[in-house]
């Protein structure tokens, strides 16, 4: 008799899954789904790290809606600190691109160093 345990794993949502075949009855109580109970015999779909197994069958919507979470507050974050430089390289006289000292440079002519053009 084979038994088989299908394990899905991911946080928040499960966005990886793989399948374990074992030969008679497996108990499973104790184990954490990452450390495989002896006497498995195949396991489709992990990658073995030492005595860890990793499922890496993607799980697509959980995987997306995983990667939605985590990504969009970073790319709000990295946004909001390039505005912030952006507008606080402008009030210094700097140029937005390179930081050069624009002081004795004409109003809307380009940064003489990256070529960005001057903000008023």
């Amino acid at each position: 008799m084979l038994s088989f345990i299908r394990l899905g794993v991911g946080f928040p949502y499960r966005s990886f899954h793989g399948t374990r075949v074992f030969h008679g009855i497996v108990d499973t109580r104790g184990h954490s789904g990452l450390i495989s109970p002896s006497g498995a015999i195949a396991s489709p779909g992990y990658l073995k790290l030492g005595s860890m197994e990793l499922p890496v069958r993607p799980i697509w919507p959980g995987l997306l809606l995983n990667i939605a979470i985590v990504a969009v507050p970073v790319l709000v974050v990295l946004g909001v600190r390039d505005a912030w430089r952006w507008v606080h390289r402008a009030r210094a006289g700097e140029c937005t691109g390179c930081r050069y000292d624009l002081s004795g440079v004409p109003n809307r002519s380009p940064c003489p160093e990256c070529g960005v053009e001057r903000v008023a």
